[in-house]
């Protein structure tokens, strides 16, 4: 009888050893801590770099001048600021004074370079804040995928803009991505240990975001919803109650900043009426205008795709959440007060949009197969090309507005610094008080509020008095100031005038016999002389 060949069957493995493709792609793709901290330490090196280039640009524009003038104050001073308008402001004018003495006390030539030292930890923040993005991608995404979406986000015009600005906006930014961060991660860890310490940074992280601008608080909004959206196996309802404790935490925490805000602050004087075509043009300026935002949002559309894929769909609903969610309450806010329709206030939504267009660059390298990383680097080059002009444009002077220092340098001279000083525009002052802060108490006809940054005007009255005696004043103006001049010049003429671009300096003097008797009015109608400045004569055609 011929030998038997025993048939050996394979024994079939158990459901749970047979890896399911979303496993199997979470497993490929799973970080090691170089890769992820690596990675993340690179594109902080890199932003850095990004950022720093030119953070000298000439001149600090407005908002930044009354940043200057805020940190100027002494610390009593500054404490006031919480009873008036900038009330919103004063975290970050807190956190920046402090780090002003510490570089002026660490590098006492700092002060020599004002542009460099109020910006400079805004170009940290967002260095930090890219480093942070791409290490916590890293967490879910490939290698190639997470350096796409940061390289994206670094490519955004507000990225760079605030990045280079001396305004809370990036640090807004840096505390977005933290959080968010830190909110994943709270979601997805089951020990005591890791829930407790990811619950305290989650809390400490909202609380000092809350405070440094209220409205992004709506990010706590976003997670909430995605919380209800993301996969979770096992424990969601745990999660989402250690989620809800927390948030609530750091809101309250937020309270003493968030209350006087709501409060006393002001915000923008100007603004225009929510309609959709300035609801476009507002949020579109954080990518460099209409047509870059429409590229943006058509990557994002296509990276929405990713909703259910196996391996990035927590993320996607993750970036939809915080890109959109947050505009459920902000536009209610606006119809309330319009003057919050800035896009800047919806900075901290700019990583949301940089996952969304990454991810969809990703979708489209899919279609390239073995070429994914050729075509990857073709677009991210062909999208900085794209967006190359209002890069440069951020870091030039046409990016910022007016530079005053040759202005507040004459103002600063021998024989002007001893004169009383004339301006009629606050803003004129407040950016000049930013490289001149002596020249504020030359002011006669206008003057530093006790409790705002910006300048109040003196009554008439007042006015008189402190002119009273004075054989000559300078006065500021604009280059296309003409015609009759307030009453409070009447005897002046003019004697000498400078133009120091977008600012004229005119020194004005007047004869003893016109000085104003008894104190400070001259009692005859019509007399003195009005002082009239000359308007350029019209252009000829031909």
């Amino acid at each position: 009888m011929p030998n038997a060949q025993t048939l050996v069957r394979p024994t079939p493995k158990p459901p749970s050893a047979v890896p399911s493709s979303a496993t199997a792609q979470r497993v490929s793709s799973a970080p090691t801590g170089w890769s992820r901290y690596g990675l993340g330490s690179l594109t902080f090196v890199v932003a850095l770099v990004f950022t720093v280039w030119n953070l000298n640009r000439p001149a600090l524009w407005l908002d930044e001048a009354a940043t200057a003038v805020a940190t100027e104050r002494s610390w009593t001073d500054l404490w006031r600021l919480w009873g008036g308008t900038d009330a919103p402001l004063m975290p970050y004018y807190l956190v920046l004074k402090a780090l002003i003495v510490a570089s002026e006390f660490l590098v006492p030539s700092a002060a020599t370079h004002p542009e460099v030292l109020l910006r400079w930890p805004s170009a940290l923040a967002v260095a930090v804040a890219a480093g942070l993005f791409v290490a916590w991608l890293r967490s879910a995404l490939p290698v190639y995928a997470a350096v796409t979406c940061g390289a994206v986000l670094l490519m955004l015009e507000a990225f760079s803009r605030y990045g280079q600005e001396a305004r809370p906006y990036a640090l807004n930014l840096l505390l977005a991505v933290a959080s968010t961060a830190i909110w994943w991660r709270l979601m997805r860890t089951r020990s005591i240990a890791s829930t407790l310490g990811a619950a305290i940074g989650y809390a400490l992280c909202v609380a000092a975001l809350s405070s440094m601008h209220a409205l992004a608080a709506m990010l706590v909004l976003a997670h909430a919803v995605a919380s209800l959206l993301i996969s979770q196996p096992s424990g969601k309802a745990r999660s989402i109650l250690v989620f809800v404790v927390t948030a609530v935490a750091g809101l309250l925490l937020a309270a003493p900043a968030v209350i006087p805000a709501v409060t006393n602050g002001g915000g923008a004087t100007g603004y225009e009426a929510l309609t959709g075509q300035t609801l476009f043009s507002m949020f579109a300026a954080l990518f460099g205008g209409g047509p870059r935002f429409l590229v943006i949002a058509a990557l994002a559309a296509v990276g929405t795709s990713r909703w259910m894929h196996p391996r990035d769909a927590d993320l996607t609903r993750v970036a939809v959440c915080w890109a959109l969610v947050p505009w459920i309450p902000y536009i209610p806010a606006v119809l309330a007060r319009p003057n919050l329709l800035l896009g800047r206030y919806l900075l901290f939504t700019l990583p949301a949009w940089a996952i969304l267009a990454g991810l969809g660059l990703v979708v489209l390298s899919d279609l390239a197969y073995r070429a994914r990383m050729l075509f990857l680097g073709v677009a991210l080059g062909l999208l900085l090309a794209f967006q190359r002009p209002v890069l440069v444009s951020v870091r030039g002077p046409e990016g910022h507005g007016r530079d005053v220092r040759a202005t507040a340098a004459q103002l600063r001279s021998p024989a002007l610094r001893d004169l009383p000083l004339v301006t009629f525009i606050s803003t004129d002052l407040m950016q000049l008080a930013a490289y001149t802060p002596e020249a504020t108490d030359r002011i006669i006809s206008l003057r530093m509020s006790p409790v705002n940054i910006w300048p109040d005007r003196i009554d008439r009255t007042t006015t008189f008095k402190n002119l009273a005696g004075a054989h000559s004043v300078v006065l500021v103006v604009r280059p296309d100031t003409c015609g009759p001049m307030p009453i409070l010049l009447n005897g002046f003429r003019v004697t000498s005038q400078a133009s120091t671009g977008p600012l004229n300096v005119l020194v004005l003097s007047r004869p003893g016999g016109l000085l104003p008797p008894r104190g400070f009015r001259h009692r005859t109608p019509g007399f003195p002389p009005r002082l009239v400045l000359p308007c350029p004569a019209p252009a000829t055609a031909g």
